[in-house]
């Protein structure tokens, strides 16, 4: 078990917490993740938590609201368990590195269908 947590206390201001609990055998796999102009993902969500920081490019993340977040080079994010996609709508490629923390034996991802809020943004 892995728990840090930064901030003064004040609600008001951004606050920093991760808790990392595993039980049982583990994977973690490391993948480069590499998209062309245009290329996306697909809807999908992952049976455990991933840690990413983009290295190359910017990436549009929608969640399963359609919510949109761009991250650029040298920001990370996590993803789990909720519906995502991701896209990138830059001119160049890009590149992310990304961190699987997995219980043994579970896939990478699993393919999910849009939901409704999709096909409002032009979003496959």
């Amino acid at each position: 078990m892995y728990t840090s947590r930064r901030g003064n206390g004040n609600p008001d201001q951004d606050e920093w917490s991760a808790n990392l609990i595993t039980s049982g055998p583990s994977n973690f796999y490391v993948q480069d993740v590499s998209y062309l102009p245009g290329g996306y993902t697909g809807w999908h969500s992952h049976p455990g938590v991933l840690l990413s920081t983009v290295t190359e490019g910017s990436i549009e993340g929608y969640n399963s609201k359609c919510q949109k977040h761009v991250y650029n080079v040298g920001d990370s994010l996590t993803e789990s368990t909720e519906t995502h996609f991701v896209r990138n709508v830059g001119s160049v490629n890009a590149r992310f590195m990304v961190t699987y923390v997995l219980a043994k034996g579970q896939p990478y991802r699993i393919d999910q269908p849009a939901p409704a809020c999709a096909a409002a943004l032009g979003l496959p």
